[in-house]
């Protein structure tokens, strides 16, 4: 569990100095990136939703914090490559089996992170 709540998580730019990236495939969907420390979260929604938030790149988010969750399951069966965990290009694995991982941003202070320490 992350105990430092004295990180802030702040909003991250796009290539173009904004923030919000839209979906090309669905145009009404977006991403905003947002980073705590060396952790990185989407926020995913409508377009027009994240847009009157008013978050901007480098603004920062009071109150919450990005939590990490990891499984040795995949997140998407038909897609196993999907949230697999690597360190220094290397897929992590415990007692052999690949480890997955998922960060995601929230305002639930009972939410805490899940993590599996690799053993390879």
């Amino acid at each position: 569990m992350m105990e430092d709540n004295t990180i802030p998580i702040l909003v991250v730019s796009n290539s173009k100095g904004g923030c919000i990236e839209v979906d090309v495939s669905d145009p009404d969907e977006c991403c905003i990136i947002v980073k705590q420390g060396d952790r990185y979260a989407s926020l995913i929604g409508n377009v027009g939703l994240l847009m009157d938030t008013g978050l901007e790149a480098g603004k920062e988010l009071k109150g919450g914090r990005i939590i990490t969750k990891e499984r040795l399951e995949p997140y998407d069966p038909d897609d196993p490559e999907f949230l697999v965990k690597r360190r220094n290009g290397r897929v992590c694995r415990r007692n052999g089996q690949v480890i997955y991982t998922h960060s995601y941003f929230t305002y639930d202070k009972r939410d805490y992170d899940e993590i599996i320490q690799a053993d390879s």
